[in-house]
């Protein structure tokens, strides 16, 4: 869990971290940790080691993102670093890329 936790839980990112509401935003500039913030929520609710909020697992959840060449570029490779490799089961590259969780 620490290195889920020890970077960027704090500022802005981390009152992302922190809120309750059920819907949350990041609105921000380019290079202001956005997809960074996205990729350690992801990291948080798949494993059920989220640092603020109580998340039971196994669950399913969805990232969208603007097209198919920014999940798989982009977004696969943020949150494949924040997840403990021992937790991964499997990852597709192809045309629906995923992230499949052990005992999950």
């Amino acid at each position: 869990m620490i290195a889920l936790v020890e970077q960027g839980t704090v500022g802005k990112q981390g009152q992302f971290h922190r809120s309750r509401a059920r819907a949350r935003w990041v609105i921000a500039g380019n290079r202001a940790g956005k997809t960074e913030a996205g990729a350690r929520e992801a990291a948080f609710y798949s494993t059920g080691l989220h640092p603020y909020k109580k998340v039971a697992t196994p669950n399913e959840g969805w990232i969208v993102t603007l097209d198919h060449r920014v999940a798989l570029n982009v977004l696969l490779p943020k949150v494949l670093k924040f997840l403990p490799a021992e937790m991964v089961q499997s990852v597709v590259r192809g045309d629906t890329p995923s992230i499949r969780m052990r005992d999950g």
